[in-house]
């Protein structure tokens, strides 16, 4: 993982006979998939000239398409913004012109990955004409002043 990537998975057996050749760069498109690179960066890296190329490939060979392990992901991923945050506490140390603006973005990526920015549980309530009449009587109980209603139009 010192590139970066997740470890390599095996692929399966091929579905059918398949050339030599063929057969290695698919298993190499395989490999290059679970490590957690996009299937564009997979193609590039195989001299295919886009990913739907390697992606039938792939799926011609092996009748399935490989995804990284989430977990694994995950876990790489975590790695890769605890690294930039580091960098981006030693550039607002400097000083630098946006690096609280990337530590922020940072910060917020992180806790999209860990599920901490799921939305709190909103409870509305609407209350009926007779609870309202009676919040108004309490407040007006409660000796608040009557303001005059202004005139908006200045007259």
């Amino acid at each position: 993982m010192s590139d970066g990537l997740l470890p390599e998975r095996e692929p399966p057996e091929p579905s059918r006979r398949v050339r030599a050749d063929a057969l290695e760069r698919a298993e190499q498109a395989w490999r290059m998939r679970t490590a957690g690179l996009s299937w564009s960066e997979v193609a590039t890296r195989l001299g295919y000239s886009d990913r739907s190329n390697v992606i039938r490939l792939v799926r011609e060979v092996f009748e399935e398409l490989p995804e990284p392990d989430r977990t694994e992901l995950r876990s790489l991923w975590r790695d890769r913004l605890e690294r930039v945050w580091r960098q981006g506490m030693i550039d607002a140390h400097q000083q630098r012109p946006g690096a609280i603006t990337a530590l922020v973005r940072i910060a917020e990526a992180a806790m999209r990955l860990d599920g901490l920015n799921a939305p709190a549980e909103v409870v509305v309530h609407a209350p009926t004409e007779q609870e309202l009449e009676a919040w108004v009587a309490l407040v007006l109980d409660t000796g608040a002043p009557v303001l005059e209603e202004g005139d908006i139009f200045g007259a």
